[in-house]
C-alpha cells in the first residue's frame, strides 16, 4: 500500500502532508529485492503516468514499524533521493524504568502543592475545552504543535474526543485558578505521540508540566512500546530549554526525515540493476484470492445477504454501506483537520 497525494499543479508527488510521515506499507515476508521492485514500479508510474517531476517522501520513523525495515529507505538511496529535512523529536522507550531527577520530581510535588492536579478531557466539559483553545492561539504558551492547524473551537476538540476516544486523548492539568497546561495524544499500536502541548507562564514556574509529563510517562496506555513527546522547535529552532526538560524525562532523539526524490526516468531505470537478484522468481504484486481470504467469511456472508434479499440498487444493503462510509469518512476529516 501505498497513500501518496498528488500536486498537479507542482508535478510534485507527496506521501504524507496532513499525517506528517507516510510511505510505502509493506508485509513483512517481502524481501529486499521486491520492495526495490515495487518501489521502481511506483516511481516509473508518477513518471510516466502522471508526468511527476519530483516526490516529496517522508518516511515512516522506525518506532512505529513492529520489524526492522531499512528496505524502503535502501530503495529511496538507490533511487538518488536527497534528504530535504531532518526534524527530531523526544521519545521514551516506555518498557524501561525511568528514575526522574530529583529535581523534576521536586517541581512535580510542588505542583501537587499548587493543588494542580491530572484530569483527563471529557466531552461535557465544554469550560476545559474553551480554556484548552484559548491557549493554542496563545504563542506565549504553546510548547509543541502541528505545523499544519491548530484545533482552536470547541466544537474541533469535542467532536474529536467523541468520534476517537480511544485514539486521541487530551490531557489537562488544573488548579482553582483554571488549566494550567495540557496536551492531546494520539495512541497507536506502538507509539503514544504527544501533539498540541501548552502550559502557562505560571504552570512552567510551578511545575505543571513536569506534573503532565510524568503522568504520561508514567501512563504507559495500555502497553504501547514509546512515548513520542513531540518536536522541541520555536521559530524553527530547538528550544534548548523544553529539549532539556523532555530528556531529563528519559527522552531519546529520533529522527523524522524527508527525501526529495527527482523522478528522472535514467536513475529509476538503472535501480533495476542495483537490486538483488533471485533466479526465476516471479514478484507477485497483489494477490487477490489471498487478500479476500484473510477478509473470510465476513465479505462471503454479506454477498450472499444481498443477493438473497433480491434487491441490488439502491437496497438497504447499499444503503447501510453508505452511511457507514460517511460516518468514517467525516471522522478521519475532522481528525486531519485537526492535526
Amino acid at each position: 500500500l501505498f497513500p501518496a497525494n498528488w500536486s498537479a499543479e507542482e508535478k510534485r508527488v507527496y506521501t504524507h502532508q496532513a499525517l506528517g510521515y507516510g510511505g510505502l506499507l509493506v508485509n513483512v515476508d517481502l524481501k529486499l529485492h521486491e520492495v526495490m521492485e515495487i518501489s521502481q514500479a511506483l516511481f516509473t508510474y508518477y513518471a510516466n503516468y502522471l508526468q511527476a517531476e519530483e516526490m516529496v517522501y517522508a518516511p515512516l520513523p522506525f518506532i512505529f514499524n513492529e520489524y526492522p525495515n531499512g528496505d524502503e529507505l535502501y530503495s529511496l538511496f538507490q533511487a538518488g533521493a536527497k534528504l530535504l529535512h531532518r526534524r527530531v523529536n523526544m521519545v521514551v522507550p516506555l518498557r524501561d524504568q525511568h528514575r526522574l531527577p530529583s529535581l523534576k520530581n521536586a517541581l512535580a510535588r510542588k505542583a501537587i502543592e499548587k493543588e494542580m492536579y491530572i484530569s483527563r478531557l471529557q466531552e461535557d466539559d465544554v469550560e476545559t475545552m474553551a480554556q484548552y483553545a484559548d491557549l493554542l492561539q496563545d504563542d506565549n504558551t504553546i510548547l509543541s504543535l502541528s505545523s499544519f492547524s491548530r484545533a482552536t473551537t470547541v466544537d474541533a476538540i469535542q467532536r474529536l474526543i467523541g468520534a476517537n476516544s480511544r485514539f486521541a486523548r487530551f490531557f489537562m492539568v488544573k488548579d482553582p485558578n483554571g488549566l494550567q497546561a495540557g496536551c492531546m495524544v494520539l495512541v497507536t499500536e506502538r507509539v503514544a505521540y504527544i501533539r498540541q502541548l501548552v502550559c502557562t507562564e505560571y504552570g512552567r514556574l510551578n511545575g505543571a508540566l513536569e506534573l503532565l509529563l510524568k503522568h504520561l510517562v508514567d501512563d504507559k496506555f495500555g502497553g504501547v512500546k514509546y512515548l513520542d513527546m513531540g518536536s522541541s522547535y520555536k521559530d524553527l529552532r530547538l528550544d534548548n530549554t523544553l529539549l532539556h526538560a523532555k530528556e531529563s524525562f528519559g527522552g531519546k532523539a529520533v529522527c523524522y526525515d524527508t527525501y526529495v526524490l527527482r523522478l528522472d526516468k535514467l536513475a529509476i531505470d538503472k535501480m533495476g540493476d542495483k537490486a538483488p537478484k533471485v533466479d526465476d522468481e516471479k514478484l507477485h504484486y497483489l494477490d487477490l484470492k489471498l487478500l479476500n481470504d484473510s477478509f473470510e467469511p465476513e465479505p462471503s456472508e454479506a454477498v450472499s445477504k444481498a443477493i438473497n434479499s433480491g434487491r441490488y440498487l439502491l437496497g438497504q444493503h447499499v444503503r447501510a454501506f453508505e452511511e457507514e462510509f460517511a460516518d468514517t469518512k467525516r471522522e478521519l476529516l475532522e481528525l486531519i483537520d485537526f492535526l
